[in-house]
C-alpha cells in the first residue's frame, strides 16, 4: 500500500512538474516579457553610512510605460523629514526597458523600495 501512495505522489509531482514548464514554455512562445529596470538613481539624502541610527524605507507603486516614461507613482510606506519626496523625484528618473507583449512594448505596475539611513539629530 505504501508503494501505491509513493509512486501515486511520484506521478503527481511529475505531472505538476511537466505542468510548470509548459507554463512558462508558452509564456515565453507568447513573447511575454517583464519590464527591466536599466538605471535606478538614488534618492537625495540617502545614505550608506552603516553607522546610521536610524533606517527608513519608502515603497513607491508606478507604472512603467510603453513609451519609456515612468507615471502614476503612489506612496504605498512613507517615510519622515522628506524622504517620501525624494524617493519619487529619483523614481521619475528610472531608466528601464518596457515590458514586451507578443511583439509589443506595454506598460506595467511595479513596486520599489527605496533605503534611507540617518543619524538622530
Amino acid at each position: 500500500m505504501r508503494y501505491i501512495l509513493l509512486l501515486a505522489a511520484c506521478l503527481t509531482l511529475s505531472a505538476m512538474a511537466t505542468m510548470a514548464r509548459s507554463q512558462t514554455e508558452a509564456q515565453s512562445k507568447s513573447g511575454t516579457q517583464k519590464a527591466k529596470i536599466t538605471s535606478q538613481p538614488e534618492p537625495e539624502g540617502a545614505s550608506r553610512d552603516s553607522s546610521a541610527t536610524e533606517n527608513f524605507e519608502v515603497v513607491l507603486r508606478m507604472v512603467l510605460r510603453a513609451n519609456g516614461k515612468v507615471s502614476d507613482i503612489t506612496v504605498v510606506k512613507g517615510a519622515p523629514d522628506g524622504l517620501s519626496e525624494a524617493a519619487i523625484k529619483a523614481a521619475k528618473n528610472i531608466k528601464f526597458t518596457p515590458a514586451m507583449k507578443d511583439g509589443r512594448r506595454v506598460s506595467q505596475w511595479v513596486t520599489i523600495t527605496y533605503h534611507f539611513r540617518m543619524n538622530k539629530d
